[in-house]
């Protein structure tokens, strides 16, 4: 057999430096791609918790009425639900900042200014105040919300826990439109804001005329010793109860409307129905009962939809011949939506009625001398609706809170908003929730920093 030869020569440092090349020509285009693939995901996964935040916070905003957003972020650690995930414990923070001079300013609660500040107003507040020490979030009424005379808010929160990071969001509720060119506040129109398909059942009710006045003279005409009754004759009172019922510890809110007709002529003097007759509950309904409700909701609107009785043109508050009574036993603080329908078709005819046309409204609420009424009225009283571009008209409704009928006076305690005018245009909010990095700071944020995401929609008064 042939004999072979060994070779114990190495590898040159040649050979070693080629192959080295070629690994390098092979293998870093996919460590490249890994290194890429890697960042790409660890991006990927951080938009994806900054949009879950973002659609999180966006759904909490949504479901809260402006009012009761403003509150949360002022008062963050008596009730939350704007974001899951949120928890005060933790370190996280909410509150309600002011720009001013392209500058945000953090605000400061009415309450936690000293008292020994004079000038009160000088001093940036909120716009959510309580007025009663120990209210929360629940206690509608012991809280006040001050309107921004720019219509804008905006709210911060920080360490705001999505997957495994923590965010700061920067959210701007705004009542202007940016996409309209001299940014004027959204305008709806009566139509739009008393559409029922708007309205939920759990915070609205709502009551419509069921009788006509055709039927109350014919009633009036039939009893015994009556006769020759005109609708200039009667006296039409639409009463609205607003109060707390059931145990003490677990009251619930019902809303009643009720319908009484009165005449006081040649000496006769007769009611209907008759207060004691069974015909009473025809006249009388139930709008409101949320005593079955396991998620304890609150009043929130009442819409009163009525014909108005043109025969009603008394100057003074006891010559009306239509009276609308708001009873708030219990102070609760709500709004009223007195909605005036129209009746007649022709322009003009309607124009000349609205022209002439009275209505005493009075706010009941026994007990209340704060100065202020916790019932809100809003109302298309003062547009005649024949010829609604016409200048309003003051004094077409009359209005009373308890014993005071001076309207001055009932003007500074009650909040009376015109229905088609102001309160449409406060109906809707743009919503802009701006989700940040938890890394960057205030500072980087004002100065315009990437947001991580962005997200917009809107919300109901």
């Amino acid at each position: 057999m042939r004999k072979l030869k060994n070779d114990d020569r190495g590898v040159t440092l040649v050979e070693i430096i080629v192959s080295i090349a070629i690994l390098a020509i092979i293998v870093l285009p996919f460590l490249n791609a890994f290194v890429t693939a890697t960042k790409t995901n660890v991006k990927a996964k951080n938009e994806m918790n900054a949009t879950h935040l973002a659609t999180n916070i966006m759904e909490g905003i949504e479901k809260n009425s402006m009012k009761t957003l403003a509150y949360q972020f002022n008062y963050p650690s008596e009730g939350f639900d704007v974001a899951d995930g949120f928890n005060i414990s933790d370190g996280s923070s909410a509150c309600e900042l002011l720009k001013k001079s392209g500058k945000f300013d953090n605000v400061k609660r009415l309450e936690d200014i000293s008292a020994e500040i004079v000038n009160k107003d000088d001093i940036i507040t909120s716009c959510i105040h309580k007025t009663d020490a120990s209210a929360k979030i629940s206690d509608t009424s012991l809280w006040n919300f001050r309107e921004s005379d720019a219509h804008k808010y905006y709210f911060y929160m920080s360490g705001v826990q999505s997957g495994t990071k923590k965010y700061n969001a920067l959210v701007t509720v705004d009542a202007k439109s940016d996409a309209e060119s001299d940014n004027k506040v959204k305008k709806y129109n009566m139509d739009e804001v008393a559409d029922m398909s708007a309205m939920d059942a759990n915070f609205d009710c709502m009551s419509a005329d069921k009788y006509s006045a055709t039927n109350i003279i014919y009633a009036f005409n039939n009893m015994p010793g009556v006769g020759g009754i005109t609708q200039q004759d009667i006296k039409r009172t639409i009463t609205i109860d607003i109060e707390k019922y059931g145990a003490s510890s677990n009251k619930a809110t019902k809303v009643t409307v009720s319908y009484s007709y009165s005449i006081n002529k040649n000496g006769v003097r007769k009611t209907f129905p008759d207060p004691n007759s069974a015909l009473k509950d025809d006249y009388t309904m139930v709008i409101y009962d949320n005593s079955s409700d396991t998620v304890n909701h609150n009043l929130r609107n009442v819409y009163l939809f009525y014909n108005p009785w043109y025969t009603s043109t008394g100057t003074l508050y006891n010559t009306c011949n239509d009276v609308i009574i708001i009873n708030n036993k219990d102070k609760l603080d709500c709004t009223v939506n007195i909605v005036k329908q129209k009746t007649i078709s022709d322009q003009s005819e309607l124009s000349t009625k609205e022209s002439t046309y009275k209505a005493y409204v009075k706010v009941s609420e026994p007990g209340n001398r704060t100065g202020h009424a916790y019932t809100h009225i809003a109302t298309n009283l003062n547009v005649n609706m024949g010829a609604p571009d016409n200048p309003l008209q003051p004094d077409q409704a009359i209005y009373g809170f308890n014993n005071n009928v001076i309207q001055n006076d009932v003007k500074a305690i009650v909040d009376i908003k015109n229905l088609t005018k102001s309160n449409a245009s406060e109906r809707l909010y743009d919503v802009k929730v701006a989700v940040y990095e938890s890394k960057a700071s205030l500072d980087d944020i004002f100065k315009d920093k990437d947001p991580v995401v962005t997200m917009t929609g809107s919300m109901g008064y």
